[in-house]
């Protein structure tokens, strides 16, 4: 399931490996993750449950403790695999080969999600967007071999983004949608990782400069929180069975 980026599943897990030991599960997995982290240097970890979303009204109602309440004791009981080795050991043991366009294109996308306040509009992601060359339709991008309609449901699919409907129409009254960071980039790109992957992106910078550009980064994201829009289609990739798009260099 891994190698497809499909999340494994605790229920499956039970059903088709531990079946009438399935009540052995959490000892298993933790000498699963024993071996996964000395043999492969990796670890599976739990996906985070997706934020519910609230629309503005309801969200001034909420209490934020019983808020913090429902997410700390819900549970995703889906689990991926997560490198635990160092940055200097990832550069030498990994190799993305012809998929290293796509995750470079993943974290650009997910940077600017992160600087326009962590929910960027769809019309303003794809208009930053096609100064790559990337366009909702028509002939593939030559490097992608896909839209970027096709690229973004791919990365929703497989949880690294969540898409929702906002409350809003354009002059065609079709409805509009915004882009969230999905429970798999949570899981596999920490905050500090994103400030070091907009930072970096400024190779001459000073260390005062560094400094402040972090600050603004950090200004831009705001702080971490329930995220106020109207309905969830986190999962529409994954229901209409799109086969994923992999990058062909």
């Amino acid at each position: 399931m891994e190698h497809r980026r499909m999340p494994l599943r605790r229920d499956d897990i039970n059903k088709k490996v531990l079946k009438e030991n399935a009540r052995a599960f959490v000892v298993v997995f933790q000498r699963a993750q024993e071996r996964l982290r000395e043999v492969f240097g990796m670890e599976m970890v739990e996906l985070p449950v997706r934020e519910k979303k609230q629309s503005s009204n309801q969200a001034g109602r909420r209490a934020g403790a019983a808020a913090k309440t429902d997410r700390a004791t819900a549970t995703s009981r889906a689990y991926v695999l997560r490198s635990v080795l160092s940055a200097n050991e990832r550069t030498v043991a990994l190799d993305w080969d012809t998929e290293e366009p796509s995750m470079v294109l993943l974290c650009i996308i997910l940077g600017l999600i992160h600087v326009s306040g962590r929910r960027i509009d769809e019309a303003d992601l794809t208009n930053h967007l096609k100064r790559l060359g990337l366009h909702r339709s028509g002939a593939p991008h030559p490097i992608f071999n896909a839209t970027l309609d096709e690229i973004l449901a791919d990365h929703v699919k497989h949880g690294y983004l969540d898409r929702y409907r906002l409350d809003e129409t354009d002059a065609d009254q079709q409805p509009l949608h915004a882009y969230t960071w999905g429970p798999r980039a949570r899981v596999e790109m920490p905050e500090e990782a994103m400030m070091a992957f907009v930072t970096d992106a400024y190779t001459d910078l000073t260390p005062l400069a560094k400094a402040r550009l972090e600050k603004d980064v950090a200004r831009l994201a705001g702080p971490a929180g329930v995220i106020v829009q109207e309905e969830e289609e986190g999962e529409e990739g994954a229901r209409d069975g799109r086969r994923p798009v992999r990058a062909r260099g």
